[in-house]
């Protein structure tokens, strides 16, 4: 896709490779790749991943990549809702609805772009 301001990109996306996700950069004149994002970001959380699939076959193993993210993130907001201790990290009820506004902003300007 090209905006109306002359900018290409493109998206895909396959969640049939396995455990390990890509993201690449590429410029857009070349296809010379600028930058590559992986996740599990390095071999060894990648064998962890392999490992903790092998033991719990019934998770699915981009849970295994996320939830130590998800258990602290879990952490914070129990710990807001209780009162005992509001994080910054953690949003309050008006933030995330601002955020939400922000977002519908956000996608209605880029929508008009495309």
């Amino acid at each position: 896709m090209t905006s109306l301001a002359g900018i290409s990109a493109t998206v895909t996306a396959d969640r049939c490779g396995g455990n390990v996700s890509h993201g690449i950069v590429r410029n857009p004149a070349t296809m010379e790749e600028i930058r590559r994002f992986s996740m599990p970001a390095s071999e060894q959380e990648e064998s962890q991943i392999a490992y903790k699939c092998l033991h719990d076959p019934e998770m699915m193993p981009y849970f295994f990549v996320n939830s130590d993210d998800y258990w602290t993130l879990k952490m914070k907001v129990i710990k807001a809702f209780r009162g005992d201790f509001v994080e910054n990290d953690v949003a309050s009820i008006d933030v995330a609805i601002e955020a939400l506004r922000l977002a519908e902003y956000a996608t209605s300007v880029i929508s008009k772009q495309l």
